[in-house]
């Protein structure tokens, strides 16, 4: 019996209490959630409560797949067919899912004439986004292997659907530097004289290179923390006092987050017509922030370009993310590369704001970007690829 939580619309209670958390969120519970006997009731909020209980007990694993999304990690399997398949038609020896407990590496490649693994590969598939965090991901299991004797190898989905042909090129030589490597390990280890510790192949460090390239185009998004400022005043500060700053750092920055952001300045927790109204009003004062379009600069004659998260920080909303940056960006990753397909395309852009995954949301907002420059004339589609004119 959960009162409310039975009743019709009950489950609207329960969607309340578990997204208003602005940091985190912190449950105690004196039941769990296979206490929860759901051939007793058939109320949408004692469901939606047993599912809440297990994903606060065992995490993320508990959510099924939303197929209407598309999945950027390649757990639908397409990416990493891909890789498998341009192995396998190299003629090489390949095994799926090598290892043992949670961990799997993607492919081990076999020697041609010897029963001994060569080379590891990794894609950043599904494999790469079940560590938990990126330490485990980029760092430690590449280690251990290493540790034990295996050669390494990363394919980036990014670099896989912005240059396919490139990466195939860069994986079949690494796979082939593996093998012809393989063997004078022995020889090495017989050496008397001190050795400097092994570099990594080059085609490893090439590889890295590009993927580093990318994302160093790009500006990491700074956040204005209004309330940092408030907790080292122990008093609320005023809309003056922060306006500017907040706009010259988070700029271009849509109204709808200013109004997220400030929204207490008006005696309110929600954003309400007339909070809006407000707003407006109290802006008309500052003669030098801008307003263009749906979102506000201080310097109307700078640039705008595509930010991208901090290592750490979670994606922004797209939804609250100005249309002119993204299409900056889109503008930035068809200029990096000599033709591009709208899949490749949106899975960078994607990729590089911190998005696992292309929602309805995230896809309408990339095809607007997309469309604001075709109209603009700076870009043509060839073919269903993309190019600058």
């Amino acid at each position: 019996r959960f009162g409310p939580l039975n009743n019709l619309g009950g489950e609207r209670r329960l969607n309340v209490a578990v997204t208003r958390a602005k940091y985190n969120v912190k449950l105690v519970s004196s039941i769990k959630s296979y206490d929860i006997d759901l051939s007793k009731t058939k109320a949408v909020g004692a469901k939606l409560l047993k599912e809440y209980l297990a994903f606060a007990e065992t995490g993320i694993e508990t959510i099924p797949k939303n197929e209407n999304l598309f999945d950027l990690t390649g757990s639908d399997g397409t990416f990493e067919d891909e890789v498998y398949n341009t192995l396998i038609d190299a003629g090489y020896k390949v095994s799926r899912n090598v290892g043992c407990s949670g961990y799997r590496i993607d492919f081990g490649i076999k020697h041609p004439t010897k029963p001994d693994y060569v080379l590891a590969i990794e894609c950043d598939g599904a494999n790469y986004h079940s560590g938990k965090t990126t330490r485990d991901r980029d760092r430690l299991r590449q280690e251990v292997l290493e540790r034990l004797g295996w050669k390494f190898y990363r394919v980036w989905s990014t670099d896989w659907f912005i240059n396919k042909k490139n990466e195939k090129t860069k994986l079949l030589e690494a796979v082939a530097n593996a093998i012809e490597s393989f063997g004078k390990k022995k020889e090495k280890q017989t050496d008397a004289k001190p050795v400097a510790k092994e570099e990594k192949p080059v085609f490893m460090i090439e590889q890295e290179v590009v993927k580093k390239n990318l994302k160093d185009e790009f500006k990491e998004y700074e956040i204005y923390d209004i309330y940092e400022m408030y907790n080292k005043t122990g008093r609320p500060v005023s809309f003056d006092s922060v306006i500017r700053k907040l706009v010259a750092t988070e700029a271009p920055i849509t109204e709808e987050l200013l109004l997220k952001k400030t929204v207490g300045f008006f005696g309110n927790e929600k954003v309400t017509n007339v909070v809006r109204a407000n707003f407006r009003y109290t802006m008309q004062k500052y003669r030098d922030i801008v307003k263009i379009k749906d979102y506000y600069v201080i310097d109307k004659d700078k640039p705008i370009e595509m930010r991208i998260p901090k290592d750490g920080d979670p994606p922004r909303d797209i939804l609250l993310i100005p249309t002119v940056e993204l299409s900056s960006g889109i503008y930035k990753i068809i200029e990096f590369n000599i033709g591009i397909n709208k899949d490749g395309l949106f899975r960078t852009i994607a990729n590089l704001l911190g998005f696992t995954r292309i929602g309805d949301n995230i896809r309408f907002k990339l095809e607007e970007a997309l469309n604001e420059q075709l109209k603009k004339g700076k870009i043509k589609e060839v073919n269903g690829e993309y190019f600058l004119k």
